[in-house]
């Protein structure tokens, strides 16, 4: 029932039935923000600081990129 800002790391074109996973309704920036390495840095800093990964590569954007909800 919300809206949410996400990050795209992965498009996965296999059928999932046990995941249900909310449609995409707009595409905010088709620019490559993180690379390969930095997802890599994130996933290691979300292990290291026992934070999600959504919030470590939040951290690691530039600042005027908000994520954000919308109720």
């Amino acid at each position: 029932s919300q809206t949410v800002t996400g990050i795209i790391t992965n498009i996965n074109t296999l059928p999932h039935t046990a995941i249900k996973i909310k449609p995409i309704i707009k595409i905010l920036d088709t620019q490559v923000c993180l690379s390969p390495k930095l997802l890599e840095l994130g996933k290691w800093i979300a292990n290291y600081y026992s934070c999600s990964w959504g919030e470590a590569l939040q951290a690691m954007l530039p600042p005027n990129y908000i994520l954000k909800k919308e109720y």
